[in-house]
């Protein structure tokens, strides 16, 4: 939510934001809000990835031991 009204607030109010745009020699402050968008995608892609990894390795050690398990059960009978 937070994002959300910092975009908003630069959208009414660009000037605030004119030094770093001369400094990083960005036209618009459009470009900037696209770049700021772009890398906060980016973060939020990795983030995503690192806990469909955990998950999948969660589910590895399930199956796993639930395979183990099964074969224990049908080696009793």
């Amino acid at each position: 939510m937070t994002i959300w009204l910092l975009f908003v607030y630069l959208a009414i109010f660009p000037q605030t934001v004119q030094g770093i745009i001369e400094t990083m020699h960005i036209s618009r402050v459009f470009d900037l809000l696209v770049i700021i968008a772009l890398m906060i995608i980016v973060f939020l892609s990795m983030q995503n990835r690192i806990a469909i990894r955990r998950l999948e390795k969660k589910i590895e050690v399930l199956v796993r031991d639930r395979a183990i398990q099964h074969t224990k059960k049908e080696h009793e009978k």
